[in-house]
């Protein structure tokens, strides 16, 4: 049965969400804070679809890997501690879940995940004709100039049919500029693929918007008013209008 569904955020996630509803029959109202779509996060994003590049955060090693970045200047890593129990419990939870057995566990659920993205796109590309984003499949090489670095790397791929296992010859060969890197090997996944974000944003809110079953609300804040949560919660913009009867956060800056 059909569904009036409300997303919050208009950007790569939230647009992506509201056509695939709308393929499946769904009336989708999207409700986004600044007056263009796409403008935040998946203006400048990169554009990598690294589908198989999947391993978890967490991890054997890395709290104290992560205690060493904090204590750098250029730390990848910030951490403000706060008198707050859900941040306590957060990293309690963390540390627990930075054991191998895990790790491997919740990179195989990534990896079906991912998969499914993967297969997802192609459907909406050949069954759809959705084009005109730059989308490439020219794989990816990842290079490391530690022998230490490549091990741990060779240990943690994760679709032995799609990643090939590379020696600095190797490197060399797909990228003659690599030969005097002083690469010891890397990692190349020839399936991997490239789209231009922004351009993808563009292309979705057009088919939404020819579907006939989609309205945009720009410039405006959604509210969630159930305390039930997000599921089965309702949903209601800037003016209170009930705007539909499931909500779904499109994006971190969406979120309310």
């Amino acid at each position: 049965m059909a569904k009036r569904v409300c997303i919050i955020g208009g950007g790569v996630i939230g647009l992506a969400s509201a056509y695939a509803l709308v393929r499946a029959g769904h009336e989708v109202t999207v409700i986004e804070a600044r007056d263009t779509l796409g403008s935040e996060t998946s203006f400048a994003n990169g554009g990598q679809l690294s589908y198989r590049y999947v391993a978890p955060l967490a991890d054997a090693g890395v709290p104290l890997q992560a205690i060493g970045w904090l204590l750098r200047g250029d730390s990848p890593l910030t951490l403000r501690p706060r008198l707050d129990p859900q941040q306590w419990r957060w990293m309690a939870a963390f540390i627990g879940a930075c054991r191998g057995s895990v790790n491997k566990r919740n990179a195989a659920h990534l990896l079906r995940l991912a998969s499914l993205s993967q297969t997802t796109l192609e459907q909406w590309r050949e069954a759809d004709r959705l084009d005109g984003f730059d989308w490439r499949r020219n794989g990816k090489l990842v290079t490391f100039r530690s022998a230490g670095t490549f091990e741990h790397a060779r240990s943690k791929v994760t679709d032995t049919l799609q990643q090939q296992v590379l020696s600095a010859a190797d490197c060399a060969r797909l990228d003659p500029a690599l030969a005097s890197g002083g690469f010891v090997g890397g990692i190349y996944t020839p399936s991997e693929e490239v789209a231009d974000c922004h351009a993808f944003c563009r292309r979705l809110a057009a088919r939404l918007e020819a579907s006939g079953r989609c309205t945009f609300l720009l410039g405006k804040k959604g509210h969630r008013h159930s305390p039930r949560g997000w599921r089965g919660a309702g949903c209601r913009n800037g003016f209170g209008r009930d705007a539909g009867r499931a909500a779904g956060a499109g994006g971190r800056a969406s979120q309310c």
